[in-house]
């Protein structure tokens, strides 16, 4: 079975032109997935100072209320900025959730295995592709002494249960939840 390799770099090549998220949305369905990586830069949607569920359907974001005053559902959409990925936390939140969704074909999965790429990320993180957990490192936390750092670069394969969703729905929606507190790039 292929290995399909989505990307957090400027590193993968292909044959067809990459596309950009834009506003927390990536429209991958022109790449054949057996064949070519898809880099997941662009706009990714960021919601600081607050860690989101990891959701199994294309439903509107939620506040874990994990964090101090977590915002209600509604107030999420008021908090939202669109950061572009690979950089840093837009300016200086401390802990927060990215989420992208990534539309397919699902045609490319079928009988495939996909996989992140992490390369760089000096951070405690949990990854989540369409509620299903796919790494980690370190221990994310909502303030320093509960957040332990950790770097895993790597590839992480996600989960056939978030695989066989995404062929259900045509989309991968993937969540980062973050907590930088001991670098000043956040990772």
């Amino acid at each position: 079975m292929a290995a399909v390799l989505f990307c957090f770099s400027l590193s993968c090549t292909g044959a067809v032109a990459q596309p950009l998220a834009v506003e927390g949305r990536l429209d991958a369905q022109a790449i054949d997935l057996k064949t070519q990586p898809v880099r997941l830069n662009g706009e990714w949607a960021f919601y600081p100072d607050v860690f989101l569920v990891p959701e199994t359907s294309s439903s509107a974001p939620t506040a874990s209320g994990e964090a101090e005053n977590s915002p209600t559902d509604s107030e999420l959409n008021n908090r939202v900025v669109y950061a572009d990925v690979p950089e840093v936390f837009p300016g200086h939140t401390q802990i927060g959730s990215y989420r992208l969704t990534v539309r397919i074909d699902p045609a490319h999965l079928k009988g495939d295995h996909l996989a992140v790429a992490i390369y760089s990320m000096g951070t405690a993180f949990e990854l989540y592709a369409n509620g299903f957990q796919v790494t980690s490192a370190g221990q994310i936390g909502t303030d320093r002494a509960s957040t332990i750092p950790a770097y895993h670069p790597g590839v992480y394969r996600i989960p056939d249960a978030a695989i066989e969703l995404a062929q259900e729905t045509g989309r991968l929606i993937l969540l980062m939840r973050i907590a930088g507190f001991h670098y000043a790039d956040s990772g």
